[in-house]
């Protein structure tokens, strides 16, 4: 074969190859709560830095542990989880139903009416998407498949003290576990050449923070302010393994990548602001707005730039790279609403306390060749009981991507993250997420 016709197939090939494999990509949104952790925030939208207590305050406002009066231990779980990912453009419609059961915290307090301390391990994001898509048109057909996940994991130890007219102070310290996985193969036939394509990355990030905490009560009102440092990073580990084949008629080329290296995500400044009205005209309401303020970063370098090999048959092998691959996180500013009313004693043979909630987080991404961008909405409603030094709380959420509109039909976004054909400007996505959430306390 002329020198010229083989490095010609050889840039075909290899162009193709890569064109494949930068198709695999499943949805991996990036938020700062998903779903809000805790026995009864996880009802009322995350709305509780002015009024939580019990363990969960050591994520929400170390300064509620002091309204305390005995050692409590507290845990909440996804008992049932279910997520319908859809995606439509003109090469077809992919479905994914995931249903599963995923820890939310567990965490234990202690300590009286001036000082208390905590333990707490909760998880404010969790995800996991899985795509599969088959397309056939009169050149060939095509399949893709791919699967990620995401997890913040978050272990704290809070101390809160109460302090005079000025208030309760809390103090937090925090160790933040990122977890992100990736996995993904396509495959393309068409009458004279196939391409075969895999992707296997992931990464761990291990990160110290701070929280600061205050609380203060005048009247029919309530006061909350949380503050959460940056991250400072103590782990960074990951690794890139991926291969494309592609076979025409003058041979076979084969482009590898296996390497371990860093991962690493940014863990911008935080802060909540909460204002509760529980007016003593209406005993046992309690109505509680915040504003989640979360700072951006710079862009950062998730994976770095990598290098693999290429070896065409009866050539000898040629080096190629990946350009890194980034993380750009811009300011968002996160509303969150909150309403509990316990009904009178005497409504029921039993005291029962309803719950609703809701919240919208437009994403933080602001560009990444990792994460998606990907506005949430969620809402929920429940219902809490008590016997003796047992209390139970139900609850069921939805979640959805986008408006409300958004929430019964499809969303136009471009960077969604996963195509159903190889160039679709126009793809639409739907996520759509039920869950049913069980939490429990127990004061000893």
């Amino acid at each position: 074969m002329p020198r010229v016709a083989w490095w010609r197939t050889l840039a075909v090939g290899l162009a193709a190859a890569l064109l494949a494999g930068s198709e695999l990509e499943a949805i991996t949104p990036w938020h700062w709560q998903r779903l809000p952790v805790g026995d009864w925030a996880v009802a009322e939208g995350g709305a509780v830095c002015a009024r939580c207590d019990g363990p969960s305050a050591t994520y929400h406002n170390p300064a509620g542990l002091t309204r305390l009066s005995q050692p409590t231990i507290s845990g909440s779980a996804q008992v049932i989880e279910y997520t319908r990912i859809a995606t439509r453009a003109e090469g077809g419609v992919a479905i994914a139903d995931e249903l599963q059961l995923k820890p939310n915290s567990i965490g234990f307090a202690s300590g009286g009416r001036e000082l208390a301390w905590s333990l707490l391990l909760a998880s404010p994001l969790a995800w996991n998407a899985a795509m599969e898509m088959r397309t056939q048109s009169g050149a060939g057909r095509r399949r893709d498949d791919a699967r990620s996940s995401l997890e913040f994991m978050v272990g704290g130890l809070g101390l809160g003290l109460a302090g005079s007219s000025f208030g309760r102070l809390g103090l937090s310290l925090e160790v933040w576990l990122v977890s992100y996985r990736h996995d993904a193969g396509s495959s393309l036939q068409e009458a004279d050449r196939a391409l075969s394509a895999s992707l296997s990355e992931w990464g761990r990030q291990g990160a110290l923070r701070a929280a600061l905490g205050w609380q203060q009560t005048r009247g029919d009102w309530q006061w909350g302010v949380l503050l959460r440092s940056p991250g400072w990073a103590v782990l960074n580990d990951g690794a890139v393994r991926s291969t494309h084949l592609a076979v025409d008629r003058s041979g076979a080329t084969l482009s590898a990548i296996d390497t371990a290296c860093e991962f690493a995500v940014p863990l911008p400044a935080q802060a909540v602001l909460g204002l509760a009205w529980l007016p003593s005209a209406l005993p046992g309401f309690e109505l509680e707005a915040d504003l989640a303020l979360h700072a951006g970063s710079a862009e950062r370098q998730v994976f770095p730039a990598l290098a693999g090999s290429t070896q065409r048959v009866g050539a000898s092998a040629a080096p190629f790279f990946v350009p890194a691959r980034t993380l750009d996180l811009r300011a968002i500013a996160s509303p969150r609403g909150g309403l509990r009313y316990r009904l009178p004693d005497d409504a029921l043979d039993w005291p029962l306390t309803l719950h609703a909630g809701g919240w919208i987080e437009p994403t933080p991404v602001d560009r990444s060749t990792v994460f998606t961008a990907l506005d949430l909405l969620g809402g929920s409603l429940g219902a809490s009981t008590e016997r003796g030094p047992l209390r139970f709380t139900l609850c069921v959420s939805y979640l959805t991507n986008g408006t409300l509109r958004d929430a019964i039909g499809y969303l136009r976004t471009p960077q969604a993250g996963f195509a159903p054909s190889l160039a679709d400007p126009a793809a639409e996505v739907a996520v759509r997420s039920f869950l049913l959430t069980l939490a429990s306390v127990y004061r000893f």
